[in-house]
């Protein structure tokens, strides 16, 4: 049986399981990217080479709707299985799942990056971020730290724990 947003669609527990948003995030953001998709598809091949000719889009394709397109690459992000996994979710081969995931992942990308929701990597814009918004979510991770030699130094590192060394980082 083959996974389609139709399916899926008035099952908000499983929206959410599969691709972490919910009904009216998730068609908001399927709106979006049927705007890049369009745009794409119309100068490029699924191989990603120039469109020399003008696009139909084929009656036989696997992911026929956006709506189709986004869960297919949102459920490959969130669950991360293997590519003959989705391809059995998805009936399509492996080859076929490879080739959606590196033009599906672009396309979300750039969209996601024109309306403003990608992480913030350089100090320079996070600082341009903080000046204009009012909350902000940081994301920390521990990371192992060597022990410090000295025993001042250690004090600073030392939780009361018997466990490994960890510090906190942002990421």
């Amino acid at each position: 049986m083959k996974l389609t947003y139709n399916k899926i669609k008035n099952n908000s527990k499983v929206i959410i399981s599969l691709t972490t948003l919910n009904r009216k995030e998730f068609e908001e953001l399927s709106e979006f990217l049927e705007l890049w998709w369009a745009r794409y598809n119309k100068r490029y091949t699924l191989e990603g080479k120039l469109r020399e000719r003008s696009s139909t889009v084929r009656s036989n394709t696997v992911l026929k709707t956006s709506d189709d397109r986004l869960l297919f690459i949102l459920y490959h992000l969130k669950c991360n299985p293997i590519q003959e996994i989705i391809g059995i979710s998805f009936e399509m081969t492996q080859a076929q799942v490879s080739l959606w995931i590196k033009l599906l992942s672009g396309l979300l990308r750039e969209a996601l990056f024109k309306q403003g929701f990608l992480p913030k990597r350089k100090v320079e814009e996070l600082k341009k971020v903080l000046e204009k918004k009012t909350v902000v979510l940081l994301d920390a991770t521990e990371r192992r730290v060597q022990r410090p030699v000295d025993n001042d130094v250690q004090r600073d590192y030392f939780s009361g724990k018997k466990t490994l060394i960890l510090s906190k980082t942002m990421c």
